[in-house]
């Protein structure tokens, strides 16, 4: 039996298969969120298929983004197929209900190889497949993705958050060259837990490369953009909303899911503080950040 875990965000992924695989090596961004198999249970149940390719042309299209990937229902269950217009079929299928007890993934033939007696795979369970499974798994256990960079400050977890070119890279670059801990440059989860708001770093970087598995208790987000000053404005929940919307991972053609996602952000800003920061280029922007949380 194949044998694959990766823990995200305090997840734990099993990927399983029954037949006699070779699997080319992780990238080497994953290095810190694979995990030793075990015969623990897995909080997330996951079997690779490499036969009996699903036919969907009979079930209920709920979503179409056109060559990247199509949705379907079939009962309780959600399937994504991922570049449906390839000549020989899907890249890849997954098949989850929202209890995510057994996630299948049906592989494409484009990730099988013959080695002599053996079958080689390239490993499906990758971007943009983890991605959106733990969207959706996040949106069901009190979660959500956000487009973040995030440092650790006196072991609490700083999010600065933006779309892409507002700085999240740049910023984690500054904060990395004076020896703080950054746990993503772009893509951060976050879940509230026991104990309150906890963000995780998360395999899908930014330009910075940065990614690391570990989760700190969240002290406040910072939605940030390029200036010609330092500046730091605190925000109303209202403000903040507004602010985190565009950078959650929000899929509104799934009405229940989105809902979801929604009440999170709003408990999110409710009870985590927000705050809007211009900066400019240089250091001098980490000195301002340290000296501001510490008067928090």
């Amino acid at each position: 039996m194949y044998l694959m875990d990766l823990e995200i965000a305090g997840f734990h992924f099993a990927v399983r298969s029954k037949e006699r695989l070779l699997i080319d090596s992780p990238e080497p961004i994953y290095k810190s969120f694979f995990r030793i198999p075990s015969d623990d249970r897995p909080t997330i149940p996951v079997s690779l298929e490499l036969r009996n390719f699903p036919d969907t042309k009979k079930l209920l299209k709920t979503f179409d983004s056109g060559d990247a990937w199509e949705m379907f229902r079939d009962g309780d269950a959600h399937m994504i197929s991922h570049r449906p217009s390839e000549p020989d079929g899907p890249l890849w299928l997954v098949r989850f209900d929202l209890r995510f007890e057994d996630i299948q993934v049906y592989c494409g033939k484009v990730f099988l190889t013959d080695v002599g007696d053996s079958l080689k795979l390239s490993n499906p369970f990758t971007y943009p497949l983890d991605q959106l499974l733990l969207m959706y798994v996040l949106a069901y256990r009190e979660g959500a993705l956000v487009h973040s960079a995030v440092v650790n400050l006196k072991e609490r977890a700083y999010m600065f958050s933006g779309r892409s070119g507002a700085g999240k890279s740049t910023l984690s670059g500054q904060f990395r060259s004076l020896g703080y801990e950054v746990l993503s440059d772009d893509r951060v989860a976050v879940r509230k837990m026991e104990n309150g708001f906890r963000a995780f770093g998360t395999p899908w970087s930014g330009e910075a490369d940065i990614a690391l598995n570990k989760g700190l208790p969240l002290g406040g987000i910072f939605f940030i953009s390029h200036g010609t000053d330092n500046v730091i404005t605190e925000l109303t929940p209202a403000g903040a909303a507004g602010r985190l919307m565009p950078v959650t991972s929000i899929p509104f053609y799934d009405k229940e899911t989105m809902l979801n996602i929604l009440s999170f952000c709003e408990d999110l800003v409710l009870h985590v503080p927000a705050y809007e920061l211009c900066f400019k280029p240089g250091i001098e922007v980490v000195d301002l950040l340290e000296e501001f949380i510490s008067r928090q």
